[in-house]
């Protein structure tokens, strides 16, 4: 009887065992549901202004793409400063009932400045134009358009990441982040020059204006300022 009772025993803990594995399973899966329900619960009761800002960036993010994929592809776009492309045209050969072809990026571009050419269809002779006057020499000094960029970057406060963006979605090409910046930075400390001596001639006028000599630095004078339009 005795021998009899252990296999029972054994067989009794192991229904035990496989029980609790069962209802230890049903409860993860209770649980797994539970979280899941809440997470959809989540997401579909966002406000309503949330849902709208959701859809517009679903509907603009096609435009990111397009323009994130024009930032590797071959320039396709060049900005001409009109009056010196006049220029340059007045002085380019063209044989009699000829045409010009124009032929875009004959030499290596720097950032938003190209070097182009435009070739007389009946003798083939070119004639090297820039879309912008050049600074010489060409490869060691910063270019109109690229200049303007920075000034522009640096008065607005718009980034690189941001610029870059924008004009890749003109197809148009910009100088790298690392020549980018550099150049910012270095209008930054002019601005910064430049508001400190105009600060400091203005100081020494209004000092002037009420009687006081340029060094005397002694003497405090309350001025009243007004930062509206």
């Amino acid at each position: 009887g005795e021998n009899n009772s252990i296999p029972k025993r054994k067989r009794k803990d192991h229904a035990r065992k496989l029980h609790g594995r069962k209802r230890k399973r049903c409860f993860q899966r209770r649980l797994y549901r539970s979280a899941s329900s809440f997470t959809y619960r989540q997401r579909t009761s966002l406000p309503d202004s949330t849902r709208q800002s959701s859809r517009s960036l679903l509907k603009i993010s096609p435009t990111f793409q397009h323009a994130q994929t024009l930032q590797t592809e071959d320039n396709q776009s060049q900005l001409f400063d009109i009056s010196y492309l006049t220029k340059q045209l007045r002085d380019v050969h063209l044989c009699s009932n000829g045409r010009l072809e124009f032929l875009a990026n004959t030499q290596t571009s720097f950032g938003l400045f190209h070097r182009n050419a435009v070739r007389c269809s009946k003798c083939k002779k070119q004639t090297i134009i820039t879309n912008f006057p050049p600074n010489d020499p060409i490869e060691n000094s910063i270019q109109v358009p690229n200049q303007q960029l920075y000034l522009a970057s640096a008065a607005s406060g718009i980034g690189y990441d941001s610029l870059s963006l924008i004009m890749s979605s003109l197809s148009l090409s910009i100088t790298s982040k690392q020549n980018f910046l550099p150049q910012v930075h270095k209008i930054y400390d002019l601005l910064h020059i430049f508001a400190q001596k105009h600060f400091k001639s203005t100081i020494q006028r209004i000092r002037h204006g009420e009687g006081l000599v340029n060094d005397d630095d002694q003497t405090i004078l309350n001025v009243g300022v007004s930062l509206g339009k």
